[in-house]
């Protein structure tokens, strides 16, 4: 994460230590990554990573035999998102629909964008789309995603064992987390520029301690859906809620 969560001045540096950590690797090898690989900072869009993974694993000594990418329904993706960072996110973009129609992380949830830019780094043969929902309810998980990649998992692995979601609801939508002093201050254009002003392992350490202190109860975002940013996500139809690449399309 972090050869890509870095500034163009340090990516240089930060791709050379991951190729000689990679380098030190014996079999086959397997890179999971976590969800702020795909989320616009401070530092680089979610474009930029892309862009800099396909970099990265030009130079290591290995073959890339696919590049998977799970998706979930863009609308109720692109809400939990939103949600998710309303506290940051609610000064630039007030409501889900200017989030969607203005912001360039939203862009990621129109899967045909979205699939454009990825494979204008990697061939569509290597690209393999599963849909989040579909894995959920088959009763092996992620064991046949593993299966139909060529490899099997030690035990079968349900994606959803154990998960609830703990926001509170009502039916209007969901309420935004608590709003600590480190989202509130992000909220801020300003702060973000300073923050690149901060080394990286000081600016980790006084996040954590901000990140603790809540100072707003969560608010109500309402789920307000229009055809409008259904046609901006490219859902107008139920087919193009999936992602393709090239002729391909995926069910799984």
């Amino acid at each position: 994460m972090r050869s890509l969560e870095c500034s163009d001045k340090e990516f240089q540096h930060e791709k050379s230590r991951f190729v000689h950590e990679f380098s030190t690797l014996d079999g086959k090898v397997f890179l999971i990554s976590e969800e702020m690989i795909l989320v616009d900072t401070y530092k680089s869009t979610w474009q930029e990573k892309i862009r800099r993974l396909a970099v990265i694993l030009e130079d290591v000594d290995a073959a890339l035999d696919y590049l998977v990418v799970m998706y979930r329904d863009p609308i109720k993706a692109s809400y939990s998102f939103y949600v998710e960072c309303f506290s940051i996110l609610r000064k630039k973009f007030p409501s889900y629909f200017e989030f969607v129609k203005y912001s360039n992380q939203a862009k990621i949830f129109n899967y045909k964008y979205f699939i454009s830019v990825v494979s204008s780094c990697f061939s569509c043969e290597k690209i393999k789309i599963y849909s989040y929902e579909s894995l959920c309810l088959l009763p092996e998980g992620v064991s046949g995603m593993a299966k139909d990649l060529g490899f099997s998992l030690s035990q079968e692995s349900k994606i959803m064992d154990g998960f609830e979601n703990q926001k509170k609801t009502t039916e209007n939508g969901y309420f935004s987390n608590p709003m600590s002093i480190r989202e509130y201050l992000l909220s801020f254009p300003v702060f973000s520029l300073f923050i690149k002003l901060i080394p990286r392992r000081y600016y980790k350490y006084i996040s954590s301690i901000l990140e603790k202190i809540k100072i707003r109860k969560g608010v109500l975002v309402k789920y307000e859906v229009t055809k409008e940013a259904g046609f901006i996500l490219s859902v107008e139809e139920e087919f193009n809620r999936r992602p393709k690449c090239g002729k391909m399309l995926y069910k799984l």
